[in-house]
């Protein structure tokens, strides 16, 4: 019965033939390491050292190797798979291996390459360095939440709000952000996971280690902007759809459209997108939003239906009058 994809097995493979990956763990020239030779291998210890064992090969050769006593008690002498079974390994490895092509692992069609973040694994972004890394295809990673830009305000390095984005006072600074949840905590208890995580950052003096969490209060934090049409549009259609963007630090709660002073709608949730209809010439549209917090922001744009919106129409010329010569 097969237990695994083609392209299950591969991964696995190649993850366990990684000589770079374990290196931080063996060193680069461990006895795990074949010179030439594409090997996966895994070496492994039970807790109390009873047991220690160290199964690799290709795909022509497995080799796999248990060291242990007899009597089932503790090795004294053996403290991993390096220094117990993988001596042996090697040596039987390397002998069967003799006068045998060099064969790798055949990659399956299902396997393709991405470029991945080289501190969090996630995809690359923001020139940051990166690495090629293989995946089941469907099961590349994501937008990064670890390996960070974020907006921080140019007087106290603390996040910009969308206000202070909107009118460039802000700074793109690189840090990581590390959060997990803990699976084993009843709900409302402490995140004992978190609170690991925070006490190691808490040692780090790189300052990316420490990303802020508050927002800056130099500016309203609301912001308001039209997606569409853009400000100083023209010869827009007489029926045209409008869109508004409103952000802020706190959940939006109500947006507000006017077109020429009159108000046309008012939104409570998104998505803020209205028809509209008005007559050849120049308009204003206004949008306004307000935050949770009561704090509120506007927006007026101009527009030009059928016409440029600074159309000005050039002035009629009337006959001047002419005095009469007659009595």
């Amino acid at each position: 019965k097969r237990v695994l994809t083609p392209e299950q097995a591969f991964m696995i493979a190649d993850i366990l033939s990684d000589n770079e990956a374990r290196s931080i763990i063996f060193g680069p020239n461990s006895l795990l390491n074949i010179p030439g030779w594409k090997i996966a291998v895994k070496t492994g210890t039970t807790n109390d050292k009873k047991d220690n064992w160290t199964i690799g090969g290709n795909r022509q050769v497995m080799v796999g190797v248990w060291v242990g006593n007899n009597d089932n008690t503790s090795m004294k002498e053996v403290a991993s798979g390096v220094s117990g079974a993988s001596p042996i390994w090697r040596k039987v490895l390397l002998a069967a291996l003799k006068g045998k092509p060099n064969l790798g692992f055949e990659t399956p069609g299902g396997i393709v390459t991405s470029s991945v973040d080289s501190i969090s694994g996630y995809a690359a972004h923001d020139g940051y360095p990166s690495r090629i890394e293989k995946f089941i295809d469907g099961t590349q990673p994501g937008t990064d939440p670890v390996h960070v830009k974020l907006k921080v305000c140019k007087s106290d390095g603390k996040l910009a709000t969308p206000s202070d984005i909107s009118s460039g006072n802000y700074d793109e600074k690189e840090y990581f952000v590390f959060k997990e949840e803990d699976p084993t905590a009843p709900a409302g208890s402490e995140n004992k996971w978190q609170k690991g995580i925070l006490d190691w950052l808490n040692t780090q003096t790189d300052a990316r280690y420490k990303p802020p969490s508050d927002y800056c209060g130099t500016q309203n934090p609301v912001s308001v902007e039209f997606a569409k049409p853009s400000d100083h549009a023209s010869n827009l259609a007489n029926k045209f759809e409008v869109e508004i963007k409103p952000d802020s630090t706190a959940d939006i709660v109500l947006v507000e459209l006017e077109a020429d002073g009159s108000r046309i709608r008012t939104f409570t949730a998104p998505p803020y997108r209205q028809e509209i209809e008005l007559t050849d010439g120049i308009h204003t549209l206004k949008a306004k939003a307000k935050d949770k917090n009561g704090k509120e922001s506007d927006k007026t744009i101009t527009i030009g239906v059928n016409v440029a919106w600074d159309y000005s129409p050039s002035p009629i010329l009337l006959p001047s009058p002419i005095e009469s010569i007659f009595p």
